[in-house]
């Protein structure tokens, strides 16, 4: 497509704005962004937006104290003159639908065609990788623009007011059933989660290399699951069988070593695995497990997400995890920058696609050594989001994040966990600390609050130090 073809599809659109408020209304309702306009016709289009915003159109006597923000003389002439190629391009106002699709096309056919150019630049000056990287963030910013449904919608806060007003009375008379709360079933966590795993929500869990981090994302999704909600989860690292085994023990707690070793299965244990399988038939709720897709990025999942969300309706997207996604735009060197990249597009993609995100993340070595260098004084310390590897931005992008370290005494059956962040939540753990104490059994990958013991906090440690592992699950089968 020529581009003279181009400017003059949009001459003729900007007549049909100049003279139409309705088709103002329409192209801001549209998909279309001025970014998709050549240059020269942006200030007669910013002028137009400002004029709808006053409830009139732009005239030539308003546009021309509008272009008195030019600096340069040449600039406000040459502006005049495009105004009034715009006005004597007539068309009818019936073609607004194919102008639209010309101005897109044309778009998208500049910035194809630049990308390529910039592929040869970038190959010869700074490698073959790079410059495929660069190519392939391009192509996906235009797929993303040319397919995207998002709309800025405005609305008066009073009757926002009215709507909620009557939402309320609504559930108070039983016309409508609010939906509850989506909670994980860990009371520690859920207590301080003030909106729970809400739709468009992103939420962290954060620790050391081996810290239970991939455990504590299958413990909340398996029991969101069971809850009644679909959910995907998606093992970056993982193999989906290893993750399945996890799941499994976890199910029929029956050690995981066991269960790669069929031999050193009792029948017991056997028939365990086996009525573990039959519950989840059971279940009316779908657990998806997504193979690993051609790339671990977001845009890559969130693909794979779109084409099949009417099987997946997910209500819980798990992805395990940030250190191991691909970049989907490489910064040059700007870690942190890239990570800031992903937490915002995994919570977009939850926000467009109605679901919560759960994801983890490392901890830096300098949190990990004054943590340890804490000892028994664990519960006067706190985290925040520079403790976390790889950005400070964590706690802007994400709405929940919780660190969890091994405990000191009892590293293989009890983890602490602090808050670096609850959006609308609180820090402060009921028990009034900066530091809570889970029940973790690390052969059969639980976690469990410790407010299922129903045992005294001071005795917990003493209980667990009498108890071998085989015992441990015996309890917790009772518990159950």
């Amino acid at each position: 497509m020529s581009k003279n073809k181009i400017l003059e599809a949009e001459r003729q659109l900007i007549y049909l704005l100049l003279n139409n408020k309705s088709l103002v209304s329409d192209w801001i309702d549209s998909d279309s962004e001025i970014k998709y306009f050549d240059v020269q016709h942006r200030p007669i289009l910013t002028a137009i937006l400002e004029s709808y915003d006053k409830d009139v159109l732009l005239t030539r006597k308003s546009f021309q104290e509008f272009i008195k923000k030019l600096i340069i003389p040449i600039e406000r002439v040459q502006q005049q003159v495009i105004f009034n190629d715009c006005l004597s391009s007539v068309v009818n106002e019936n073609d607004f639908p194919l102008l639209l699709s010309t101005i897109m096309e044309g778009y998208l056919s500049k910035i194809s065609l630049g990308a390529i150019r910039d592929f040869g630049k970038n190959r010869e000056k700074k490698g073959e990788l790079f410059a495929i990287k660069q190519l392939l963030g391009t192509f996906q910013d235009l797929e993303t623009d040319a397919s995207s449904g998002k709309k800025i919608i405005y609305q008066d806060i009073r009757d926002f007011s009215k709507e909620r007003m009557k939402y309320i009375d609504d559930v108070r008379a039983g016309l409508v059933k609010d939906p509850p709360r989506l909670l994980c079933g860990i009371k520690e966590i859920d207590e301080t989660m003030k909106i729970g795993f809400d739709v468009g929500t992103l939420t962290l869990f954060c620790g050391d290399v081996g810290g239970f981090k991939s455990c504590m994302m299958l413990n909340v999704a398996l029991n969101i699951w069971q809850k009644g909600y679909n959910v995907l989860h998606v093992p970056v690292e993982m193999a989906e069988k290893r993750m399945y085994d996890r799941a499994w023990s976890r199910q029929a707690r029956v050690d995981a070593e066991k269960i790669k070793d069929p031999f050193k299965l009792s029948k017991e244990e056997r028939d365990r695995l086996e009525e573990a399988q039959k519950k989840w038939d059971d279940e009316k709720s779908k657990f998806f497990v997504m193979q690993k897709p051609d790339g671990t990025s977001v845009s890559a999942i969130k693909r794979q997400i779109e084409k099949y969300l009417p099987i997946f309706c997910p209500r819980l997207v798990v992805v395990d995890y940030i250190d191991n996604l691909d970049v989907d735009k490489d910064r040059q060197g700007r870690h942190d920058i890239e990570i800031s990249d992903m937490l915002q597009e995994l919570r977009r993609m939850g926000q467009e696609l109605g679901f919560a995100v759960v994801s983890g993340a490392q901890l830096g070595r300098d949190a990990l050594r004054r943590i340890r260098r804490a000892g028994a004084s664990r519960d006067q310390n706190a985290f925040n989001s520079e403790d976390i590897r790889g950005a400070h931005t964590f706690s802007t992008d994400a709405d929940n994040i919780y660190v969890q370290i091994a405990n000191a005494q009892q590293p293989n059956s009890l983890l602490d966990i602090y808050v670096v962040k609850a959006r609308d939540g609180k820090r402060l753990f009921p028990n009034g600390h900066l530091k809570a104490t889970l029940l973790i059994t690390p052969e059969i990958g639980l976690i469990r609050s410790m407010a299922d013991l129903n045992v005294p906090g001071d005795n917990v440690l003493s209980q667990l130090s009498e108890t071998d592992d085989d015992d441990e699950i015996d309890l917790l089968d009772a518990l159950d």
